[in-house]
């Protein structure tokens, strides 16, 4: 036990509870098809939410110079000149008169 860490520890206690609820555990549990297929939308539903919201949360950080040291991890890249040039900051007022430009050049 003493070279054993302690996830070692725990999995090992949760495998031995697992065996033995298989060998003298509770049967089968009593489900009519109705109650397995409502469980199972659930399931997929909930599993279909949690991986869309973790999705979306990881796509949107990653990348994005959210953080304060991102901003600083930007301004180093661009100053190394390793960013693409469709990726420059752009402040409000920089924003306006890129607007601007491009709608004193429409016809």
């Amino acid at each position: 036990m003493k070279y054993m860490d302690q996830g070692t520890v725990i999995r090992t206690v949760l495998l031995f509870i697992a065996l033995i609820n298989q060998i003298f555990g509770v049967g089968t549990i009593a489900l009519d098809e109705g109650q397995v297929v409502t469980i199972v939308d659930g399931v997929y539903l909930l599993g279909s939410t949690l991986f869309t919201v973790v999705t979306a949360i990881i796509a949107w950080f990653k990348n994005n110079y959210i953080t304060e040291r991102g901003g600083q991890q930007r301004k180093a890249l661009q100053a190394q000149g390793l960013l693409k040039k469709d990726s420059k900051i752009r402040t409000h007022s920089t924003q306006q008169k890129h607007m601007k430009t491009t709608v004193n050049k429409l016809p």
